[in-house]
């Protein structure tokens, strides 16, 4: 948390430029005023580029927080200021647009501002005005992945992703609009339709004596989990289900559990446990990749992201990565399950890796609509 940002700002300021003026605007955001006179805009933009390379290069070396060492990206918007330029708010304001489509686009990147941006910023604030009503309209639907044995393809789990049926747009997927969601302070009302659709969902198929699989998985973002409440407002969507706390388990990110206090997210996790609600680490290798914490929390389910299982057929090194997670993974008894699995051959690699893990992927089933899932997947239990 703060001292992470502390030891951020310490590093900003060891770059070796002259003149340079740093300022924390919020939360974990930085903005540098470089002054750099040139009649040459390629010119600057080369300079502003070096700048930034070597911004990113500070972050190569590990953070040690109370026994962590963290490791962390950085995404970089950058607008060239004309000399008579006098608009501040305007001048952070493409900056910050910027930083932000870096984020769409991937961690760890650089962008700068053109007037492209205005567009899309216009088209983000009016998708941002049609989710507030798609939320109230119902226009939200859950699809579901299965999660199976990398052995024989059986159904262990489920991972529910949020689609958005827009009545003009079509189909909206989520890489679209929860970025959006999450800038807008939205995802919390998102993140809990989710979590009562869920329930509802699990209470219907309970009922229907068809759930064959151990649990449903849902994302669970940083500001969603730091609400006040956050505990008994989960524990009351799963009282109203009338489900067993067992069958949802919630799917929390490397960057969401760095980004929150150290102590206050333990303490959240093992009241989630006391009541018999269980995390896993999502997207495991994506952000401070830290393996301190994975023996600090009491997980009990590590998901390596999908980054790894790519290229991992021609790139020997990811696939020592991934053989190195699972190893860690399973000394702490972990249960590990790959993302992206797309191709019988990456099945068959992962199976001669280790072939007590689980994967998920297109290969089995892209994300469908619970009817559909209900169909493919699902088979009647009998209770005697």
């Amino acid at each position: 948390g703060d001292k992470l940002l502390l030891e951020v700002a310490n590093r900003y300021r060891s770059i070796d430029i002259e003149k340079k003026y740093l300022s924390r605007i919020g939360g974990d955001e930085f903005i540098m005023l470089i002054p750099f006179h040139t009649n040459h805009a390629e010119r600057a933009k080369e300079e502003a580029t070096k700048i930034a390379i070597q911004i990113k290069s500070l972050f190569n070396a590990a953070f040690h927080i109370e026994g962590l060492e963290l490791y962390i990206t950085t995404s970089i918007g950058i607008v060239l200021v004309e000399p008579n330029s006098d608009d501040t708010e305007q001048i952070i304001r493409q900056a910050d647009m910027a930083m932000y489509q870096t984020k769409r686009e991937g961690l760890n990147n650089i962008r700068f501002y053109d007037h492209t941006l205005d567009i899309e910023q216009q088209e983000l604030t009016s998708l941002q005005h049609d989710l507030k009503s798609a939320l109230e309209k119902n226009e939200l639907e859950l699809y579901y992945q299965p999660i199976v044995s990398i052995k024989n393809n059986s159904l262990s789990a489920i991972e529910a992703l949020v689609r958005w049926n827009h009545p003009t747009k079509g189909l909206i997927m989520p890489d679209k609009f929860i970025p959006m969601a999450t800038e807008s302070g939205l995802i919390t009302k998102v993140g809990w339709w989710i979590a009562k659709e869920v329930c509802r969902q699990l209470s219907v198929w309970e009922k229907a004596h068809i759930i064959n699989f151990d649990y449903i998985s849902v994302n669970i973002n940083a500001r969603q989990l730091n609400e006040v409440k956050f505990v008994e407002q989960l524990d009351e969507c799963i009282q109203k289900g009338g489900i067993s706390p067992s069958l949802l388990k919630l799917e929390l990110t490397e960057t969401t559990l760095l980004n929150n206090n150290f102590e206050k997210t333990k303490k959240i996790i093992q009241r989630l446990k006391e009541k018999g609600i269980k995390c896993s680490i999502d997207d495991f290798g994506t952000g401070y990749s830290s393996l301190s914490y994975l023996k600090k929390f009491a997980f009990k389910v590590l998901k390596i992201d999908k980054i790894f299982t790519q290229d991992m057929l021609t790139n020997q090194d990811n696939q020592e990565l991934i053989k190195s997670i699972i190893a860690i993974g399973k000394q702490f008894n972990y249960k590990i399950i790959i993302e992206g699995v797309e191709t019988e051959q990456q099945r068959k690699e992962l199976h001669y890796l280790d072939d007590s893990i689980y994967y998920q992927g297109f290969l089995c089933s892209k994300p469908i609509p619970a009817k559909e899932f209900e169909t493919k997947f699902l088979t009647y239990v009998y209770h005697i």
